[in-house]
């Protein structure tokens, strides 16, 4: 953990624990690294966690997976790519989490659902939240059926995709939009993420709910993206 971030962190728990102060002005960026202290205590190496609610990050809720579309903490990682390999299905590529291979969030949607927001700035009425950034990361499991397939699903295919969709919201007004593909075989070749990749948001300024979607044309892959260190900008006054 970098001395910043040691910093900000330090910010949020005090915040958390006692409070803001009324007449106070707060400004910071929120750096949302998913190391969340419920979960880390349940979890052991490897495992998952799942809650209705994921714990308040630095003034952001995350949406759990329920029977509705959310977030899922995960310590899994599986970093094997080869035909036949059985993969975990929240584990992302690779070594874990994007800072030290610890906790990050793997989104999760179904297909036609309708769900509340996903990602909820928790002081509307006191000031702004700026999306700035996150990493994401393919999984195991769509890294392995992208490339080789299995019994029930064949490999990408030209023309199949899968994609990210964040969409920011004010009230009920869309505040901007971003996608990013996962996996992308539009073009003469298969092109996919396999790694921990950043994902500048210029395009989503201010901010009460963000959105998360995943889509594709391929109707048997499970939905599902990693997501780790996003990062906000916060300027709030009570």
């Amino acid at each position: 953990m970098t001395m910043k971030k040691y910093l900000y962190l330090c910010f949020a728990l005090l915040l958390a624990a006692c409070g803001p102060e009324v007449g106070q002005k707060y400004t910071y960026y929120a750096d949302c690294g998913f190391e969340f202290p419920d979960a880390m205590n349940y979890c052991d190496a490897d495992s998952t966690y799942i809650a209705k609610v994921l714990a308040p990050v630095d003034g952001l809720e995350f949406k759990g997976l329920s029977e509705e579309p959310g977030f899922v903490f995960s310590l899994q990682r599986d970093p094997v790519s080869e035909e036949g390999h059985a993969a975990k299905p929240y584990a992302a590529f690779g070594r874990g989490g994007y800072a030290n291979g610890g906790g990050y969030v793997v989104y999760q949607d179904i297909a036609g659902a309708k769900v509340p927001h996903t990602v909820t700035f928790i002081y509307p009425t006191k000031g702004t939240c700026a999306l700035t950034g996150f990493f994401v990361n393919n999984t195991n499991e769509i890294v392995n059926l992208a490339r080789f397939g299995n019994d029930v699903c064949v490999p990408f295919q030209p023309g199949d995709y899968l994609k990210l969709t964040v969409t920011g919201y004010v009230g009920d007004k869309a505040s901007g939009t971003l996608e990013t593909m996962l996996v992308d075989f539009t073009g003469s070749e298969l092109k996919l993420v396999d790694e921990w990749t950043a994902v500048k948001c210029e395009t989503i300024s201010n901010f009460q709910y963000l959105d998360f979607s995943l889509s594709s044309n391929r109707q048997d892959i499970p939905l599902r993206v990693c997501i780790d260190d996003l990062v906000a900008y916060i300027d709030v006054e009570f």
